[in-house]
C-alpha cells in the first residue's frame, strides 16, 4: 500500500516543541502517513529533542516511516 500522505515539517530553533509535535503524529490511530522533518542549522536544541524522540519508547513501540535531513542553511 502507498503512503496516503506526508506530513511535512520545518523545525529549525523548535526544540521546545518538536518533541511534542513528533508525539502527537505517533498518537494517531491512522497510520497510513509519512513524515519529513528538515532543520536548517538550529542553534538551539531541536535536532537533539528530534533524536530523543526517535530513540523513545513512544516511538519505538509504535513507528511510522519518516526521514529526517539537516540542511546547512541559513536564510539571509
Amino acid at each position: 500500500m502507498s503512503t496516503f500522505f506526508t506530513v511535512c515539517i520545518p523545525s529549525t530553533n523548535r526544540g521546545k516543541t518538536i518533541y511534542n509535535t513528533l508525539a502527537s503524529l505517533s498518537k494517531q490511530v491512522f497510520k497510513n502517513f509519512d513524515v519529513r522533518i528538515v532543520d536548517c542549522k538550529s542553534g538551539d536544541n531541536t535536532v537533539e529533542e528530534i533524536n530523543r524522540f526517535f530513540e523513545s519508547s513512544l516511538f519505538l513501540n509504535d513507528p511510522f516511516k519518516y526521514e529526517f535531513v539537516v540542511k546547512d542553511y541559513i536564510p539571509q
